[in-house]
Parts: structure tokens; sequence; C-alpha cells
């Protein structure tokens, strides 16, 4: 009998190994049965463009069988510029700096090319503020340097995606982009009080809260004067007090990648552990390097499993994740219906071609 690990496992969405699921990856799939799967460019590999197509299609539904689950997040990075994960004819637009007034029709024409090839979940657009000029990791895949402007911008650009039936996710909350290192490689500081934040960082946060959106992305960054103890990812003064009482935001929290090396340094079993006591719905293990996604999210869903049988971790903390993340399946449901009409081709189409042109001709 396999081992049942989906009361936890319904919490997490996982990244798969390659172009095909595994033997393994079938079975483990079929133990956490989790909430999604995410995908990387190793997972889109193919001699042709026809092939590579086919091929995702069919990674994707084998791992939906697998899943065993109705409802499925399939999701992706996809913003443009550097975080672009398709080959060819998928359109590549440029970097989000460049959407300016045009940033709903980008949202709209990369969620019609997603839908169309099988995913539901887009982890964009950033909310970021570039406001630091030695910030490695954010940069141009900001919408702007002035918090209004990437308000508007990246607010437009979900409205887009949502309206082609793909689900957008802001990120990275409380704000990413004035750091001066890179949650990929080590934990940025960042010395930032909270009227500072709401001055600047949070504006266009809570402009995507205001527009109704569901889904919000952590950063691992340590902000000392709102959590002297941990980062955003595993903060619940952050994410419970700040971004549900303070702003409001009603939907679902998902995790970055909680192998990202700011993170490392704490056991996978405390991240998961803490992440959700903190406020996070979803546990984003997307990319590990010394193992597969699949299997560290069993290790981590084993040692949810033991903490909430010892008492450690309240069932409450996980039924309240439960009824959030069912809420954002039905919110997918509903956009998905309004966007059921659009079912024309549309990957590397001449509309969308032009519409990068025109985007990659913005002075920026």
């Amino acid at each position: 009998m396999l081992e049942d690990l989906s009361g936890a496992g319904s919490h997490f969405i996982v990244g798969l190994e390659g172009p095909h699921l595994s033997a393994e990856e079938g079975v483990l799939l079929e133990q956490l049965r989790p909430a999604g799967i995410i995908l990387f460019a190793k997972n889109i590999i193919a001699d042709s463009a026809a092939d590579w197509i086919s091929a995702l299609r069919k990674l994707i539904a084998d791992a939906r069988q697998a899943a065993g689950r109705e409802h499925l997040l399939v999701s992706v990075d996809h913003e443009g510029g550097r975080v672009h994960r398709f080959r060819e004819p998928v359109t590549h637009f440029p970097h989000a700096r460049c959407f300016g007034e045009n940033s709903r029709a980008v949202g709209r024409a990369m969620g019609l090319e997603l839908r169309e090839l099988g995913f539901n979940l887009s982890f964009a657009p950033v909310l970021d503020v570039h406001s630091e000029e030695k910030n490695p990791v954010i940069g141009l895949r900001a919408f702007g340097t002035a918090a209004q402007e990437c308000a508007q911008y990246a607010v437009a650009f979900a409205e887009g995606l949502e309206s082609a039936g793909v689900l957008s996710c802001g990120k990275h909350f409380p704000g990413h982009g004035a750091t001066v290192t890179d949650s990929h490689f080590e934990l940025p500081v960042l010395s930032l009080d909270e009227g500072e934040l709401f001055s600047r960082e949070l504006i266009p946060f809570a402009a995507f809260i205001a527009g109704g959106f569901p889904l919000m992305m952590t950063a691992h960054v340590h902000y000392p004067a709102l959590d002297a103890a941990s980062p955003a990812t595993l903060s619940a003064l952050l994410l419970r007090r700040l971004l549900r009482q303070k702003m409001h935001f009603q939907g679902a929290v998902i995790s970055d990648d909680l192998e990202m090396a700011a993170l490392r340094e704490i056991a996978p079993g405390e991240r998961a552990y803490r992440a959700l006591t903190a406020g996070v719905d979803l546990l984003l293990v997307g990319y590990p390097k010394v193992t597969s996604a699949l299997r560290l999210a069993a290790e981590m869903a084993r040692g949810i499993k033991h903490t909430v049988e010892a008492g450690v971790l309240a069932e409450g903390v996980l039924e309240e994740s439960k009824a959030r993340i069912a809420w954002l399946f039905d919110y997918l449901a509903r956009i998905e219906a309004q966007a059921a009409q659009h079912q024309c081709r549309s990957i590397g189409c001449a509309e969308h071609r032009e519409l990068c042109a025109a985007v990659k001709s913005r002075t920026v």
C-alpha cells in the first residue's frame, strides 16, 4: 500500500525532473496528491516545436493522472525577458520594464499562449519596485523604478493574464526590489521599517490586493525592523499581521521556492512547518539542487504530518489553508469559464509577434 501523504501534500506545488514523468515521480505524485506542479526549461526539451509542445502536453496529462486530482495548478515562471522557459514558436516578450501602456495586452497575449500549452498559473507579475540600482535579481523584471508606475502596469498585466483564463501571482511580498543580494544565493536583509515599506515597496502590493487578485508569493527577505527572528516567508508578523490584518489580503499565499539558498540552512521539515505556521498556504518546491523536488516535498510532507500528529501544528492551521486553496481553485474556474470562448490558436501568432515588436521598441 502506498504511503498516504495527501493531507500535507495538498499544500505543495512541486517541480518535475525532465520532459517525461518517471515511474518514481508517478508514485510520489500519487502519494502526495499536490495542489500543483511547476515546470522549467528542463521539462521542455525536444528536437522540434511540434515535438516539444506534444511532449509538454503529455507530461502535464501524465502528472494530472498520477496526482489523481480533479483540479491541478499547472504553473510556470513566465515574465518575459530572461524569465522565459519556452522555445519557439512561443512569443518571447522582453522584460516587464518595456511593457508600459501595453501591459494589459502583453498579459493577455502571454495568457492565451500559456493556456493553449496547458498552463493555468503564471508566477507573474513582479510587484517589486526597482529602487536599488545594485539589485542583482529584480532589475528590469520590475515594471518600473517608481511605486505608482509599478502598481499601474503590474495590475494591468495581471488583468490581461486573467482575461485569458490564467491565474496571476503577485511577487515577492513585501518587496525584493531594494535588496543588494539575491535570495537564490543568500538571505537578503533590509532595514526598512513599516512606514518606509508603505511609502514605496507596498504600494504595488496594495494595488494588487485592491484589484481582487487571489494569489501572492512571499520573499525570502529578512526585515529585522518588522520581525527580528524570521524572513518574510517564515514570519507571521509579516504574513498574518501585515499582509492579512493590515492590508486585508484574503487570498492564498504561496512561498517562493523553499529550496533557494536563503532558507537552506533550515532543515526541510522545519522550513515547511514554519512557513505554514506563519501563514503560507502553498509550499513551492520547484528546483532543488541535490535531490528531486518530489522527494524533498515528500520529506517535508512527512514532517508536517508528524507535527500534526504530535500536536505541534494545529489542524486548524491546515484547514484554514485548505479553505483558501479551495477558494483559489473556484476563482480559477470562474476566470476559465469567462475565457472559454477564446479557443483560437495563438502561440506565436502574427498579432502577438507585432505586439512583441512594438513593446521591444519602447524606450526605458
